[in-house]
């Protein structure tokens, strides 16, 4: 199963957001590699989503387009080329992701001062404690100090 975010382009293919992807010609959907692998080599040839929109299946064919998208390796990483640039391929695409979806909500004026008050209070105890992690740092860079040093002089 797995569940999309805001959809992009793939609105227009018939995705909401909030759909979640059970299976795609047949094969059920756990993650997103496994939702990629079908997708990406794909393009151009029509796919059936089965999805899973507000506990009710629905059935969707999806065309994937061609798309320049980076390379993957086998972990699902991108492949840099020789000059350190991220390679690409040509691959399927359906414009959908795996962000969870977030909305904006308005709040009252009446909230401004907590959240202001939490974002201080939050600033505060790093800058508080930011001292104290100087010294950790310069004890483990230069010693404790508390060795004994013997240096003789004749």
């Amino acid at each position: 199963m797995h569940r999309l975010g805001h959809p992009g382009t793939g609105r227009r293919r018939g995705l909401e957001p909030g759909d979640v992807v059970r299976s795609v010609n047949g094969t059920p959907i756990h993650s997103a590699r496994e939702l990629s692998s079908i997708i990406r080599p794909s393009a151009g040839k029509a796919l059936t989503f089965v999805v899973d929109r507000g506990g009710r299946d629905q059935t969707l064919t999806i065309t994937p387009i061609a798309s320049q998208l980076p390379q993957l390796d086998s972990t699902g990483a991108a492949v840099k080329d020789a000059a350190g640039k991220v390679a690409t391929v040509t691959a399927g695409y359906v414009g959908i992701t795996n962000v969870p979806v977030t909305e904006l909500q308005r709040q009252p004026v009446s909230a401004v001062p907590g959240i202001v008050w939490q974002g201080v209070s939050q600033t505060a105890g790093v800058v508080l404690q930011l001292p104290q992690k100087l010294v950790g740092v310069a004890q483990a860079a230069f010693g404790s100090g508390s060795g004994t040093s013997t240096a003789r002089s004749r």
